[in-house]
């Protein structure tokens, strides 16, 4: 697997990411999965963008078999210690998340905090790498089983967005495509900019992705927990989405 902007970036942030402030409240997102998954102990879960393992092990620590998917070799270490130091078994697997496959389906998918959906870089199209996420994703999910996913809140973006910033940002408002440069210190202590890209989504345009690829949207919330109402404020929305058997189950008629 060739390495992307993105994969290099999180590769290098990997030991210090849950230095960031909102790595903290895993055990509160865990605790919201659980209650709208709503599942039998020793269910498969898997965690799509998994990072460093916070989720990961925490599911593991109450019960569930879970797997977790990076493309980022040093996240997926990250995993591995803590599920060590925890004392708990979970699958690890790098790939990508639009092109994986399972050996066998899920009974859940949670994808947290902007973990894989918009996040290109300058040579990918972002319709075509959601739209093979989110089929990847289905793939994966048995039917009626549910996927959480954790989108960048556009409302936010919009709304605190400086067009004349000095960050190396650009926003394009008619491909709601955001240019941004990575930046991290290498360990030998030079400075290391790529450029890459992040598409932006309205609520609206999600749920119609979502249908699209075989999801009924049965929530949209703001933050990564709670049950709370999107806001303008919101870093992160939340989106419940459950696979179907056919398009009847989401319109209520055969298209």
């Amino acid at each position: 697997m060739s390495t992307n902007a993105w994969q290099a970036y999180f590769d290098h942030v990997a030991a210090t990411y849950m230095q960031e402030t909102y790595a903290h409240p895993w055990r509160e997102e865990v605790d919201f999965c659980l209650d709208i998954f709503d599942l039998e102990l020793g269910a498969r879960i898997l965690d799509l963008g998994c990072g460093p393992g916070r989720h990961v092990v925490e599911f593991a620590r109450r019960g569930y078999d879970v797997i977790g998917l990076d493309f980022s070799a040093a996240m997926l270490r990250e995993t591995e210690v803590a599920a060590t130091q925890a004392g708990v078994t979970v699958t690890l697997i790098q790939a990508d998340a639009m092109d994986f496959q399972l050996t066998e389906s899920v009974d859940a998918i949670v994808c947290m905090l902007e973990a894989g959906l918009g996040f290109v870089t300058l040579d990918q199209d972002p319709q075509i790498h959601d739209s093979a996420m989110l089929e990847c994703v289905n793939h994966a999910l048995k039917t009626s089983g549910r996927l959480i996913l954790g989108v960048p809140n556009t409302y936010r973006f919009l709304r605190h967005h400086d067009p004349h910033n000095s960050a190396g940002e650009v926003f394009d408002p008619v491909t709601m495509i955001l240019g941004c440069d990575l930046i991290w210190t290498t360990p030998e202590g030079s400075e290391t900019t790529v450029r890459a890209r992040i598409r932006e989504y309205t609520p609206p345009e999600l749920r119609v992705m979502l249908e699209q690829t075989g999801f009924v949207v049965e929530h949209m919330f703001g933050g990564t927990y709670g049950r709370c109402p999107i806001d303008f404020e919101e870093h992160i929305i939340t989106v419940v989405a459950r696979k179907v058997s056919s398009m009847i189950d989401i319109h209520g008629v055969a298209t």
